[in-house]
C-alpha cells in the first residue's frame, strides 16, 4: 500500500467544485461553490474553534444551535463561487456572505457540508490492476 496515494490533507486543500442541485428538483444548477475538504487544516481549525465555543457554558435561556455551528465551520471551507445570484443581483464572495447564506438556507448547508465531508470529492479513484 503506497501511503502517498492517501495524502488526504493536501488533496482536501486542493479543493472541489460543488455543482449545487436545485433543492426541489435535485437537478444540477449553474451555481458552483468551491470548497476545501474535511481533512484540510482550515476545516480542522474551524471545527476545533466550534468545539471550544460549544464548551463555553451558554447563558441562561440560550439554546445551542448545531446548524449555526456547522454553518460557521462550512463557511470557513468555502473559497469562492460562480453564478451566485440573490434577488436578481450577483453576490460577491466573502466568508461572511457564505456564513449568512449557509445559516439562512439549510438546504444549501446540507449540500455544502456533504461535499466537504465526502473524501471522494478530493481524491481520484485508486487504480486497479
Amino acid at each position: 500500500m503506497d501511503l502517498s496515494n492517501y495524502d488526504l490533507r493536501t488533496k482536501a486543500e486542493d479543493g472541489h467544485a460543488l455543482t449545487v442541485l436545485d433543492p426541489i428538483t435535485f437537478k444540477p444548477t449553474d451555481l458552483v461553490i468551491h470548497v476545501i475538504g474535511s481533512d484540510s487544516k482550515v476545516f480542522r481549525r474551524a471545527r476545533a474553534q466550534a468545539l471550544r465555543d460549544v464548551a463555553k457554558a451558554p447563558k441562561e435561556g440560550e439554546e445551542f444551535d448545531t446548524d449555526t455551528v456547522l454553518a460557521k465551520v462550512c463557511a470557513g471551507c468555502v473559497t469562492g463561487w460562480e453564478n451566485m445570484i440573490e434577488n436578481g443581483e450577483p453576490v460577491a464572495f466573502s466568508t461572511e456572505k457564505a456564513l449568512d447564506l449557509l445559516t439562512r438556507m439549510g438546504w444549501l448547508l446540507d449540500q455544502v457540508s456533504g461535499a466537504i465531508e465526502t473524501r471522494a470529492n478530493f481524491t481520484k479513484p485508486a487504480e486497479t490492476n
